[in-house]
């Protein structure tokens, strides 16, 4: 048996949980150490490992520290990863929601607080857009931002995680969270005292990100979530926007305005929240903060004809 073939039947022994076996081979190895050309090194070590922490096998974690494996802070490639970077046990563990092997791999003194690269190793979770970034292979994602649910967020937390957190375009935990409506996850950060409104390096806040959610279930979920454990609904990004001019549902702008939102602040062009739902002929949204008194100033006495035109055409 080749060692491409010999490392293929450990990953697969190592999928199927079976730990006795892992440790029987394992042990053959260490005897023959120094004769045998199947000889592990421990670069085939770190790869079992962070092939059982996806695989969230406590029993052949534990089996696997038998044989040389300490400080499990290293970084490996996962095989079935699609872009092949190097990430730690703790951040496959999370990404997969592993809770049982989360839980062991602090108890062996992980980082929780390790950067890593932005890249999902799940090729169906990469969001693309206005705010988001998909393409950055710069460490700087702690396992916090991965969590996939409350549990993992309970653990990661009791073990010193930063809820405050922002990867190298300034996205929190919680932007992650509303991003990838991982609602459970938004919840438990919220509940714990999570910052809700640190921003990007754009200036858009978690509640902007609302907006931009998959689906308008998202949407509206994440804005009611925010809102309730009260984001500041009138914050500004870099152009003065704020999360009402973002809005693309009713529901998210009346759930904005039933928290205080200001309908006349203006962007840096000069626009309120009335006159970009007009430019995007939403006549709805238009009589929402029409009803909400939204303040029109001269510089902006067309608005209303626009809303008549966009209801016409």
């Amino acid at each position: 048996m080749r060692g491409s073939q010999f490392m293929d039947y450990i990953l697969e022994l190592i999928l199927k949980n079976e730990d006795q076996q892992l440790d029987k081979i394992l042990s053959e190895q260490a005897t023959k150490r120094g004769s045998n050309p199947l000889e592990l090194t421990m670069k085939n070590f770190e790869e079992m490992f962070v092939f059982a922490s996806f695989a969230g096998s406590v029993r052949c974690l534990t089996v696997l520290t038998k044989y040389g494996l300490i400080d499990v802070n290293f970084l490996a490639s996962l095989r079935t990863s699609p872009h092949g970077l190097p990430v730690t046990p703790l951040r496959i563990a999370v990404e997969y929601d592993n809770i049982a092997v989360v839980k062991w791999l602090c108890c062996h003194r992980a980082n929780v607080n390790n950067r890593e690269a932005v890249w999902s190793t799940k090729s169906d979770e990469i969001t693309s857009g206005s705010f988001i970034s998909s393409t950055c292979s710069v460490p700087c994602m702690t396992p916090l931002h991965f969590a996939q649910s409350a549990a993992c967020v309970k653990i990661l937390l009791e073990n010193g995680a930063d809820m405050s957190a922002q990867d190298c375009m300034g996205k929190t935990p919680v932007a992650m969270a509303t991003l990838y409506g991982r609602f459970d996850v938004l919840e438990a950060l919220c509940c714990h005292g999570a910052p809700l409104n640190l921003a990007s390096c754009w200036g858009a806040t978690p509640l902007m990100y609302a907006q931009y959610g998959r689906s308008k279930s998202e949407r509206v979920s994440a804005t009611e979530i925010l809102c309730r454990f009260g984001a500041d609904v009138d914050l500004q990004d870099r152009n003065g926007r704020t999360a009402l001019h973002l809005a693309k549902d009713v529901e998210c702008v009346c759930l904005i305005l039933a928290y205080h939102g200001d309908p006349s602040i203006e962007t840096v062009f000069g626009k309120t929240a009335l006159v970009t739902a007009a430019e995007n002929q939403r006549l709805d949204i238009c009589r929402m903060l029409c009803d909400a008194q939204a303040v029109v100033k001269a510089t902006s006495s067309n608005v209303l004809t626009r809303a008549f035109y966009c209801e016409h055409i």
